[in-house]
């Protein structure tokens, strides 16, 4: 053995006595030939105990079905090293997690650095049952979550969020928009509407949308779906955190709490409205007992008649009303232009306004909407008759369309009336409230026009002040 043999040994032998990680010589079945102070802390045996013990001994039971350790494979092979983690159990029964790296060395052995993952593994261990844990909390939830990526326009759906829409494989790397055949048709606009406005509005953080989604069985949900929006310092949007949330159960419970609540409105008022009723129906019956006693000249037999038809359409104009605040589905809705409805209308219009006049500005410009043609037109009567009625002296009611922000479409009727106070612009919509003197109203109208725009899921926005007048807009979805 030459001095530099030697020297070369002996530095061996320091280092790997002294060094800091876990050291083992192994012959190619796995077995101990030696090892160091540093590996044998590890473990808890003794050197003694160690030698021509096989590592493989050592292994978990519960990751024993993990394969052999490769160390023959090694030294058949042409690698120069090799890798694997795996749990031990010490000798006095602690589990520890270690990582060896075994090289070839001459004389057909190995030699193992091993490293103490043990608090790595539990850390992994603790991730993968919080993962599991918040997965079936999600699940009892029906909650998904969704990451976009918007410089790169690639997004990630956990596989909660898969489920809740139906779908048997998780997507992964898509661009956002690939599975917006599933949004309900009427509510693409929407969604892609609001993402962008959030987008490109460098003050918002979040971005909120409600909307339904069809799954491919058909079967149609509600899903609320929020957004945290992660921005770099210029305010360019780069990621979007969000959740997807199955909000249908709670659709249906307001829908029929709604539908409750009008029931018991409409009962508690019955007696009310049915004085209404029963005044018409008076004036009718009292016309035709004149009608046949009296030797009616064509005249008075034309009067007469003028009187009944009025009193017949009041009435049956009352009917519209309750079935139109009541019923569970009373519309038709088709698509149509809001300015060709109004221009018909105005024929109807000009006669209620007595000594006030009526403008049309229509925008030339306004989208279609769907809507039930009737229901709308309903609508902007009763509105009109109230501009009229809050009106004296020569007042003028202006009816106009516009386009509105997020492509929405809105009809105002705006009067030069007296104006609304707080303490009445707050109970403007309840069922059967209404301003007017006993036997003039029945205080349905404007939750008619309420009615209305839920329907063809709108919504009505007011603004007025004493002196100032009012203005009732209602607002709707475009139909494109």
């Amino acid at each position: 053995m030459t001095p530099e043999t030697r020297e070369g040994e002996a530095l061996f032998e320091a280092v790997f006595e002294a060094a800091a990680v876990g050291m083992a010589l192994v012959d190619p079945a796995g077995r101990f030939i030696r090892s160091n102070p540093a590996f044998r802390a590890m473990v808890g045996y003794d050197e003694a105990a160690l030698r021509g013990r096989a590592l493989r001994e050592l292994v978990h039971p519960d990751d024993a079905d993990r394969g052999e350790i490769p160390f023959a494979h090694l030294l058949e092979s042409s690698r120069s090293s090799c890798e694997f983690s795996n749990r031990y159990l010490r000798q006095d029964g602690r589990v520890v997690g270690l990582h060896l790296t075994a090289s070839r060395i001459p004389d057909g052995l190995l030699v193992s650095i091993v490293h103490d993952v043990t608090s790595e593994l539990r850390a992994r261990d603790q991730l993968r049952r919080s993962q599991e844990q918040l997965g079936i909390a999600l699940a009892s939830v029906q909650m998904g979550f969704w990451e976009w990526d918007v410089t790169t326009d690639q997004m990630m759906w956990s596989g909660e969020m898969a489920r809740l829409c139906g779908l048997e494989v998780t997507p992964t790397g898509h661009r956002f928009g690939t599975h917006f055949d599933l949004i309900h048709p009427d509510d693409i606009l929407l969604v892609s509407t609001t993402v962008h406005e959030a987008l490109q509005d460098p003050a918002r953080v979040t971005v909120e949308c409600e909307f339904r989604l069809v799954r491919p069985d058909a079967d149609e949900r509600w899903f609320l779906g929020k957004g945290h929006i992660f921005r770099d310092e210029q305010g360019n949007p780069r990621r979007v955190l969000g959740a997807l949330i199955d909000v249908t159960r709670r659709h249906l419970l307001q829908q029929q709490l709604l539908q409750a609540q009008k029931m018991e409105t409409i009962g508690t008022f019955a007696s009310g409205v049915a004085h209404d009723f029963n005044n018409a129906l008076t004036v009718i019956m009292g016309h035709c007992d004149i009608m046949e006693r009296v030797d009616a000249t064509s005249e008075t037999l034309q009067d007469g008649l003028v009187e009944i038809s009025n009193a017949a359409e009041r009435a049956a104009h009352l009917t519209r009303q309750l079935l139109t605040f009541s019923r569970k589905e009373a519309s038709n809705p088709r698509i149509l232009n809001p300015n060709d409805t109004l221009r018909r209308l105005e024929g109807f219009l000009r006669p209620l306004m007595g000594q006030h006049q009526l403008r049309l500005q229509l925008s030339p410009v306004v989208s279609p909407i769907r809507i039930d043609e009737r229901q709308l037109e309903q609508a902007v009567v009763n509105l009109v008759v109230n501009a009229r009625d809050a009106m004296v002296n020569n007042g003028v009611i202006t009816v106009t369309t516009a386009m509105a922000a997020e492509r929405r479409v809105t009809i105002a009727v705006s009067d030069t009336g007296k104006g609304i106070d707080e303490g009445i612009r707050a109970r403007l919509f309840e069922p059967f409230f209404t301003t007017k003197p006993p036997g003039e109203g029945t205080g349905l109208g404007l939750a008619v026009v309420l009615a209305v725009a839920d329907q063809a899921r709108g919504d009505v926005h007011v603004e007025s002040a004493p002196g100032r007048g009012s203005t009732f807009e209602l607002r709707f979805p475009t139909a494109a």
